[in-house]
Parts: structure tokens; sequence; C-alpha cells
């Protein structure tokens, strides 16, 4: 061993039994009572160097290994609620940016039925409900128009068929 973190002994010796050519190999371990996952490969030094090949072993406890995994569930989860209700924040004003102007329309189509042709409804979206709401006022308008017509010649009718 040239470089070793832990204290006491290891099972690496047990690691030169299965090293082999075919490359990186994993293991898991347990020192202290606490597991390691660990893993090794083997560089070769004979041709260039002329020494033995050294094997290198890479290990860390499980906790630490696992740890950014634990985290990412905390912040996946955390955004996946975040996700939620900034799309709920987002349709509930846009519900709300259709509906209150449908509700001014509403009020003065009741407002019309009772004769009311003076309000007018006033929306300010800057969209086809600012563009209908004009168009209804016109409407409340020219409807005023025609039923005071309406009223007058019926005023003349009936003052002319008294006279009669």
């Amino acid at each position: 061993v040239h470089v070793c973190s832990l204290q006491g002994p290891l099972p690496f010796r047990q690691l030169a039994f299965a090293v082999s050519e075919a490359g990186p190999a994993h293991f898991e371990w347990e020192h202290q009572g606490e597991p390691y996952l660990g893993s090794f490969w083997s560089i070769p030094l004979k041709f260039r160097f002329h020494s033995p090949a050294w094997t290198v072993v890479l290990s860390e406890p499980q906790a630490v290994a696992f740890a950014p995994m634990a985290n990412f569930k905390y912040t996946f989860s955390m955004v996946v609620l975040l996700s939620l209700w900034v799309v709920s924040l987002v349709s509930l004003v846009q519900i709300r940016r259709n509906l209150v102007p449908l509700e001014k329309l509403r009020e003065g189509t009741h407002r019309i039925a009772n004769k009311d042709f003076a309000s007018h409804v006033t929306v300010e979206s800057g969209d086809e409900f600012q563009e209908l709401a004009t168009s209804f006022n016109t409407m409340a308008d020219q409807l005023g128009k025609q039923f005071k017509t309406l009223a007058t010649i019926s005023e003349i009718d009936q003052i002319g068929r008294a006279h009669v």
C-alpha cells in the first residue's frame, strides 16, 4: 500500500487474487461497521518501467457515494412542487384574466335585459375581450336609441288616438 487514508487492517490483500487484465472491477466491503464501495484497476508498468503492475484501488463510504443521490431526491421533489405551484399560479392568473371580462359582459347583458342602455361595459385587456366590450357598448347605444325612438312613436300614437 503506497497511499491510504484509512487506518487499521484493510481487506485489499483479498483483491490481489481478483485482479484481472479485463479492466476495472467493482466491489463492496465493510470497515469498522461502515459499508464501503470500491473499484480497482491495474496499471501495467512492466514494458515501460520494468516494474510489476500496480493495482489502484479507490474506495469511499457508501453514505458519501450516495449522498448526491439523496440530495438529488430532495432537490427534485422541491423542483417538482415548485413547478406545480408556478403552473397553478399561472393557470389561475390566466383563468382570472379570461373570467373577469366575461363576468363584466354578463353583467352588461343583464343590464340590457332590464332596459338599462346607458351603462357601458369597461374592459381594458387589449385583446378580443376589449373589442367585444366595445362592440357590446355600441350595440347597447343603438338599442337605447331604437327603444327611445319606439317609445316616442308610441307616445305620439297614444296622443294621436286621444285627440281623435
